[in-house]
């Protein structure tokens, strides 16, 4: 079953997604850039958390949330109360035209729903199931509720972020849930391939926060080496300087600067006009910068107070020194590279209109997939899978509406 007209490399992939919120759907959203067919499954009794989280405007309902819109694209949409016996029926036949089941609850709802392992592959006996629960299925911790910021808490990472002698700090965009998108999106396309080389399909226990502390190699292996973790150091390198993040022109407008080697240091000070820097016994080598940094942060943000960002990072960059401007939403949006790239995708939805949405971040040469679907509103595709795909009667298709198995409207 494959209804995608986007192309991609995974065109003909099927996937049923039950997953909310941001992992699960990032996951199945990149499946559904590369031209896999997604079917979002929600009900009006218990729609996807995000779709009534931070709404601009409280009037647009269950179809207003930046956060729902941004990692549902390219995908089909549909509402089942899979409580009910006849919602799990057509839960079954989805699934016996599909590759994979995607979810991302804790261990306990697909065993209260009874959507086991035992039900799920006797439906398709070479089906791949994704679970992405906050801590995996099995483990002390298996029934603990968690969103990103508690996985980020527990994964490691924030004792590695922050200021000197502050506290540790969340990394500001709730990290654990795209790390464990990507992560999601990778091992499903793994047990794929191998179902594709053996016939056979899985079960995949993803836990999002061994996903993340994945990441912390280095301070793993430092702390038992040195039997600490590493000190936090703010916007600053540990071993090298200038380092961080500077002030430049206008309000809270910045550039990040960072200098990884003698000869760069050099390029650096031809830049900011200063060559005799470059002599100075204070900052002749890289330990000695690292000591002096208080005084080389103030001699770059002199320079660089001067410009605007993107002029400072380009001035930068074409001496060679590593550099780069802050770059807020609004600034990407105008952003002249990602423009010429055609990165943005202008899509036109429902309720809130036209506005551009991220594209894929790779490119394919042979089999290009492509941003062409808004996120699907509420129960959009209801008639498209239920009767034109699954080849329900519309007697059937009306009998479910009035029985509340399936709608349009959220039950709030």
């Amino acid at each position: 079953m494959s209804v995608n007209p986007a192309g991609g490399p995974l065109r003909g992939i099927t996937i049923v997604d039950l997953s909310m919120w941001w992992a699960g759907p990032l996951a199945t959203q990149l499946f559904a850039l590369m031209g896999a067919t997604v079917i979002k499954v929600e009900s009006i009794q218990r729609v996807d958390g995000w779709r009534l989280a931070g709404r601009s405007n409280p009037n647009w309902g269950a179809e207003g949330a930046q956060t729902f819109n941004g990692v549902n694209l390219n995908k089909l949409g549909i509402t089942l109360d899979l409580r009910e016996v006849r919602g799990k029926e057509i839960l079954r036949d989805l699934v016996g035209k599909a590759d994979a089941l995607v979810e991302n609850y804790s261990p306990r709802v697909m065993t209260n729903l009874g959507l086991t392992d035992p039900v799920l592959f006797d439906w398709k006996k070479d089906l791949v199931v994704l679970s992405m629960p906050a801590f995996g299925l099995e483990g002390p911790w298996r029934d603990f509720v968690g969103f990103a910021p508690t996985i980020e808490q527990v994964s490691g990472l924030p004792e590695l972020v922050g200021y000197v002698d502050g506290p540790p700090s969340l990394g500001g965009n709730s990290i654990a849930d795209p790390v464990g998108g990507f992560t999601g999106c990778m091992a499903l396309l793994a047990a794929l391939h191998e179902r594709r080389r053996t016939g056979a399909g899985q079960h995949i226990d993803l836990s999002q926060l061994e996903s993340l502390t994945a990441l912390l190699g280095h301070a793993l292996i430092g702390a038992q080496f040195e039997g600490h973790s590493p000190p936090r150091s703010g916007n600053a390198g540990i071993h090298s300087s200038p380092r961080g993040t500077y002030p430049c022109a206008g309000d809270d407008q910045w550039v990040v600067v960072s200098v990884h080697s003698d000869e760069e240091f050099v390029r650096l000070c031809e830049v900011l006009g200063r060559p005799d820097l470059a002599e100075d016994a204070r900052f002749s080598t890289e330990h000695r910068r690292v000591e002096q940094r208080r005084a080389l942060d103030a001699l770059v943000s002199e320079w660089t107070r001067q410009h605007e960002p993107l002029q400072a990072a380009t001035l930068l960059q074409a001496a060679g020194v590593h550099a780069g401007s802050v770059m807020g939403p609004a600034a990407l949006l105008a952003d002249p590279h990602l423009r010429e790239r055609g990165y943005w995708a202008e899509l036109d939805r429902p309720v809130v209109g036209r506005h551009p949405h991220p594209g894929l971040p790779f490119r394919f040469s042979a089999s290009p997939g492509a941003v062409i679907r808004a996120a699907p509103t509420l129960g959009q595709d209801n008639h498209a899978v239920l009767v034109d795909l699954l080849g329900i009667s519309e007697d059937d298709f009306k009998a479910l509406e009035e029985q509340m198995i399936i709608g349009t409207r959220p039950i709030e």
